[in-house]
């Protein structure tokens, strides 16, 4: 019977997806002139487009790299080569894989954070990932005040200051993959659900709002194996799903 993985593992012999699993990939984003090279020939002419209005050279470089990899790695699922996938986008922004005759492409989700990325895969099911870098200078009692739910407003009143922190990030990030999972953007207020507050207890979402059109049994929330000074949470729709978890160094 096939488990759950508890690590970052190395990647699969083969890139095939039952209908009961998701695939969440790690990916480095700081990587060897050589390397982003190679995946910057992989790149349509709107990403090249998009990679030069970056004025940095480091962010032009993790952009290149996130999606000179995402790429990569959704080619080896349909056996395609990486340049020939195209994407759309739906009415809210959130990407998708065009159809192909051949095979119907797999759903999937990016998210990044300074130095790495998380790309979750999929067949056929609505999943949000979502990784943010734990930062001090990005943790705004504000954004508490306006867009946690009062459940999770009181869970974090009383924590210590390093556990708050760690708690703030851990509750946005649930909150940030549930949304990107739905689809829908911030058409979906933040303050109107909840989700579990801290790394100390599991992902879970606790509450939504009936005028989402949702029933809370159908989602689920997971919590991907640590990455040093990083928090990050998938969202997925349907059963629970049978989780791998990939180290993505292409």
């Amino acid at each position: 019977m096939k488990k759950t993985s508890l690590n970052w593992d190395h990647p699969p012999a083969k890139y095939q997806l039952a209908d009961d699993e998701v695939h969440v990939w790690r990916l480095p984003l700081d990587l060897q002139a050589v390397e982003l090279d190679a995946l910057g020939l992989l790149l349509a002419t709107d990403e090249l487009t998009r990679a030069k209005r970056f004025r940095f050279p480091e962010h032009r470089c993790r952009f290149i790299a996130r999606r000179g990899s995402v790429r990569t790695i959704l080619s080896r699922y349909l056996d395609v080569p990486p340049q020939s996938l195209m994407f759309g986008q739906n009415k809210n922004g959130k990407p998708f894989l065009l159809a192909d005759a051949k095979s119907p492409p797999p759903t999937f989700n990016v998210s990044s954070s300074q130095d790495l990325a998380l790309l979750a895969v999929a067949r056929d099911r609505k999943l949000g990932v979502d990784i943010e870098r734990i930062d001090p200078k990005h943790a705004d009692r504000q954004v508490v005040a306006s867009h946690f739910s009062s459940v999770e407003r009181e869970a974090l009143e009383n924590l210590a200051e390093p556990q708050w922190l760690n708690a703030f990030f851990t509750c946005w990030c649930r909150k940030e993959a549930f949304i990107k999972a739905v689809g829908r953007g911030l058409s979906l207020p933040l303050d109107r659900f909840a989700v579990t507050v801290g790394s100390d207890r599991p992902g879970e979402l606790i509450a939504l709002d009936p005028s989402f059109g949702f029933h809370l049994s159908d989602w689920s929330l997971h919590d991907l194996p640590p990455l040093s000074g990083y928090a990050t949470a998938l969202a997925v729709h349907g059963p629970a799903p049978l989780i791998s978890h990939f180290q993505g160094r292409i």
